[in-house]
């Protein structure tokens, strides 16, 4: 009831086997158990599992307790297809979670993907005291930023700030939307981290950006559900209505680089 494989040298892999069921009396869908490890990455980890379009326990429930419980993002599932004979072919395209990478050269969710339900704390901002969803209250309607932050560079975060601020307040807050995102990474008490963003919020004078934080950057349901690598500098993504425009990992905040993130905007938001 187990094997294990090797790619080959362009991500190919082939699984023959019997189409599973669920478990007898159970509510869990049909699947097969598989975990992955890449050269560079530093353990072996589950993904999650290989489930098949159609099946009828795979529903919105199941679906949430898979974002919020394990860190997994939804998929449809592996659509089935008659082959040669008796033999049923489909396609599972799998995305090497870049949280194992041993460097920091690859974070955040791909281009394309969908700005999961999060639910971090609020320190500044119009949502100050709560723990507001970003994408629940404003995805489907604005297009924004989103700053995932580890604790090496607050200069730097403080030039983004100032940027998305004025951002905010020219296109309109119903419009556009910065959230800067600490991802605690050093596990500090709470208490520590509301104080210092707070400062960091008042330095700035910031009025529109949402000065956020997440419990840890290894927490399922937040850095881990957006694929953050604790390795990263930051994690910079552009999104226009939950999904992701484009992304930029170890981001320096140049005027030049802060002109690529404009362009993206203005695009996506024509």
């Amino acid at each position: 009831l187990r094997g294990w494989l090797k790619t080959d040298a362009n991500g190919r892999y082939e699984i023959n086997t019997i189409k599973p069921a669920p478990y007898p009396g159970g509510t869990e869908p049909a699947h097969i158990h598989a975990m992955v490890k890449a050269p560079n990455q530093t353990e072996a980890y589950w993904l999650h599992d290989f489930l098949f379009k159609g099946d009828p326990f795979l529903t919105d429930t199941y679906w949430y307790h898979a974002e919020m419980v394990s860190g997994n993002l939804r998929y449809e599932g592996i659509t089935l297809k008659a082959g040669s004979g008796s033999v049923l072919q489909g396609t599972r395209n799998i995305v090497l979670h870049p949280h194992y990478d041993r460097d920091g050269q690859n974070s955040g969710l791909l281009v394309g993907e969908n700005c999961p339900a999060f639910d971090p704390t609020h320190v500044w901002g119009p949502d100050k005291g709560s723990r507001t969803c970003p994408m629940c209250k404003y995805g489907a309607r604005t297009g924004g930023v989103m700053a995932w932050l580890g604790d090496d560079d607050w200069a730097n975060a403080g030039k983004l700030a100032l940027f998305l601020e004025k951002e905010i307040q020219q296109r309109g807050s119903q419009r556009f939307k910065g959230f800067l995102i600490y991802t605690n990474p050093k596990n500090r008490p709470k208490a520590d981290v509301e104080k210092q963003l707070q400062a960091f919020a008042e330095q700035y004078h910031l009025r529109e950006v949402s000065v956020v934080h997440v419990p840890s950057v290894d927490d399922k349901k937040t850095s881990f559900l957006y694929s953050i690598n604790p390795r990263s500098e930051n994690t910079i993504m552009v999104y226009h209505r939950r999904r992701v425009a484009e992304k930029f990992v170890n981001f320096s905040a140049t005027e030049a680089n802060l002109q690529r993130i404009l362009a993206v905007v203005n695009k996506t938001m024509q």
